[in-house]
């Protein structure tokens, strides 16, 4: 798999969460990583799970997130006819354990 180009042209606001959460990261040791698929909900698309386990006892878990339920939702009511693949959005959702 190729390295993702990283866009020049991004809006530093929306990038800004992802940011400082990503932040505690630095200057911890990584003690154990662990990849697992998020529990199903017929709500959400699948997404996988990374779970980094540090050695202070604290552990981020990175999973994806994305607009397909308001894609669902535009289709369902009519609103859109048809999708376009710059439609789909997905993030990367950050969340610490301590």
């Amino acid at each position: 798999m190729l390295k993702p180009k990283i866009a020049t042209d991004a809006d530093p606001r929306r990038l800004e969460f992802l940011r400082t959460t990503s932040e505690r990261m630095v200057g911890k040791t990584i003690k154990r990583v662990s990849c697992a698929e998020r529990e199903h909900d017929e709500d959400c698309h699948e997404s996988d799970v990374l779970e980094i386990e540090f050695t202070d006892g604290s552990t981020l878990y990175i999973h994806t997130a994305s607009n397909a339920q308001n894609i669902r939702d535009d289709v369902n009511s009519g609103r859109k006819r048809t999708i376009q693949a710059s439609d789909f959005h997905a993030d990367l959702h950050l969340a610490w354990e301590d």
